[in-house]
């Protein structure tokens, strides 16, 4: 019996991520992020981590280091 089911995600917008690729933690850092709290992402493939960087709602920043086992 064929699938004539259109594909889960045919309609859907392609997702875009923000932020850059960077070469340092300090680099990432150093990134301005967008006040609404809309996650931005910094690859640092050298170090092979990643980092995260948002407003918080209490106007503080949420910096954080994901790191490749």
């Amino acid at each position: 019996m064929p699938n004539n089911y259109p594909p889960a995600f045919a309609n859907q917008e392609p997702i875009s991520l923000k932020g850059k690729p960077v070469t340092s933690i300090e680099e990432a850092r150093a990134n301005s992020v967008d006040l609404d709290g809309t996650i931005s992402y910094f690859p640092d493939v050298s170090n092979k981590r990643i980092y995260t960087k948002q407003y918080k709602s209490d106007g503080s920043v949420d910096f954080k280091v994901y790191v490749e086992d």
